[in-house]
């Protein structure tokens, strides 16, 4: 069955991972962990409505650490692609992200 949303974003964070766990879960809105994957390595998780999971995925490592999101919706979902990009948007903020851009999802 196909997802309601499914999108993604590559962004720019001087911060290493570790610290954006520390920020976004500060902010209190989402709780994140931290899980591994042998195709992605180390990544942020977080499923914060039923049916909704967004990740943090490193895509180059330091100087100027670059970052995909990858963002999902579920058909039975409740939730709204708008309320679900409104709150990642409020936290890439917190972390100082930079050079936003949409991009393909991917898997």
């Amino acid at each position: 069955m196909p997802l309601k949303a499914y999108w993604a974003y590559a962004f720019t964070c001087d911060q290493p991972l570790e610290s954006i766990l520390a920020v976004f879960n500060q902010a209190g809105s989402w709780k994140w962990e931290c899980r591994e994957s042998h195709s992605y390595g180390d990544y942020l998780n977080t499923r914060p409505i039923d049916g909704v999971r967004v990740r943090i995925h490193i895509q180059e490592s330091p100087p100027g650490s670059k970052y995909s999101g990858l963002l999902q919706i579920e058909p039975d979902s409740t939730a709204e692609r708008q309320e679900i990009d409104d709150t990642f948007r409020a936290l890439l903020v917190q972390i100082d992200a930079r050079d936003l851009a949409e991009i393909e999802p991917y898997d």
